[in-house]
């Protein structure tokens, strides 16, 4: 079909190539909601992935390595998922798993809902033993949180239908902006059980503060990018103006490796509220 090409593209006057009929759906993700939409009596469910503390572990061995890190989770996870949904093919005809750095996105159609439910409840207990039993390496602090959906049929698939339709009759700017509204849809549903499952331990679920927690990390967050470039600006500053403090700030070790210890964050402290470099 035309949409699994890759490139679709045109020449134009001068010779060079323009883009034409792009598109920006996955064909593994169009395989599924093809299917939800031809077969009726299926339900469409969603997975979405996030690696807790995964910050942390950069801060302390730097982004080179907390990158193979998320490649080994990510190959596991998809390991766990598709060997589960390849013995349940008869109740799961359809599944795809997208990776998108520490996050993971997952999609599939589904003819018994229990199978689904047994699917979640093992994502939520048996994956994060799966990986540091096979991982060639791993951490006890970095593990995985999951949000799971079966999707209310009246919500979904209307706009599924719509964005498989538009594929069907090659109307690329349509298709890609009901993509979008069907992706957006999924999304902030599974946002929502992600943040449920995250916060599970501080009761958010029953005290119906599931949003409002994520609004503080995210207020946090903001504080925190703010506070970091006004440090990192007024260092700079300061190494621009004292060639001396530049030269003992390029001896640090600091200066040599990614990653810190704690002893390296209270030189940092230091460093920041102005203390000569040891």
């Amino acid at each position: 079909p035309w949409w699994f090409s890759r490139k679709q593209h045109i020449q134009n006057r001068n010779g060079g190539v323009r883009m034409s009929k792009q598109r920006i759906w996955s064909r593994k993700i169009f395989a599924v909601v093809e299917h939800y939409v031809s077969n009726p009596g299926t339900r469409l469910f969603g997975i979405t992935g996030d690696l807790d503390n995964l910050g942390m572990y950069v801060s302390k061995n730097g982004r080179p390595l907390a990158e193979n890190l998320v490649d080994v989770y990510n190959r596991l996870i998809g390991a766990f998922m598709y060997s589960f949904t390849n013995k349940h093919r008869n109740k799961i005809p359809r599944f795809c798993m997208i990776p998108s750095g520490e996050e993971i996105f997952s999609i599939g159609t589904i003819t018994d809902i229990s199978v689904a439910r047994k699917f979640f409840g093992l994502l939520a207990t048996e994956v994060n033993n799966f990986i540091h039993a096979n991982a060639p390496f791993s951490s006890d602090d970095v593990k995985v949180s999951f949000g799971c959906k079966i999707f209310p049929n009246k919500n979904v698939r209307p706009v599924a239908s719509a964005f498989a339709e538009a594929v069907r009759h090659r109307r690329v700017k349509e298709a890609s902006a009901v993509y979008l509204n069907l992706m957006l849809m999924m999304r902030r549903e599974l946002a929502y059980e992600l943040d449920r499952a995250k916060f599970l331990s501080l009761n958010a679920s029953e005290l119906d503060l599931v949003v409002l927690f994520r609004n503080v990390v995210y207020a946090k967050l903001r504080e925190y990018k703010e506070g970091t470039k006004k440090a990192l600006l007024a260092l700079a500053e300061e190494a621009n103006n004292d060639s001396e403090l530049r030269e003992k700030l390029r001896s640090l070790a600091l200066n040599s490796k990614y990653g810190i210890t704690d002893d390296d964050v209270a030189v940092i402290i230091g460093l920041l509220s102005k203390k000569n470099p040891e």
